[in-house]
């Protein structure tokens, strides 16, 4: 038990005094960032002593009922990796006409399906090259 003394300039004014009170903490987030995990509380049973000192209990010297401290989450975020799929770039070379040269990119998961456009976000546009480069040698375009 460790005592934390609050200040009170009339002792026999202490209501609630004998009685085992609790703090409850807020909710910590969630312990991942994608799939199950944890969050958790701070509950702190006190009570205060004639002589208007608070004495934090050890859960064994608590009376009141403790409501949980920690409780499962999860966080929507799906935890599976998803990562770019880049196609070979076009060639500019044998083709008259062509200025720029091209690939395409694909957002996919580890086995390589292509994700719903909806979650294409998860893929980090960062890390995405640039789709449409300038060839190098413009061919004239013959008719």
């Amino acid at each position: 038990m460790r005592k934390i003394v609050i200040s009170n300039p009339d002792p026999a004014n202490n209501s609630g005094t004998g009685s085992d009170t609790l703090l409850i903490g807020p909710w910590t987030g969630c312990s991942v960032i994608c799939g199950e995990g944890i969050r958790t509380r701070v509950v702190t049973c006190y009570k205060k002593n004639d002589e208007g000192e608070v004495e934090i209990l050890e859960a064994s010297e608590c009376s009141a009922a403790k409501p949980a401290a920690e409780e499962p989450c999860s966080n929507a975020e799906p935890c599976t990796p998803v990562d770019w799929i880049i196609t070979d770039v076009t060639a500019c070379e044998g083709t008259c006409g062509l200025t720029h040269r091209s690939m395409h990119a694909i957002c996919s998961d580890a086995e390589g399906t292509a994700v719903e456009p909806a979650e294409e976000g998860r893929c980090s546009a960062g890390e995405l090259p640039e789709l449409v480069e300038p060839c190098e040698d413009v061919q004239p375009q013959v008719k």
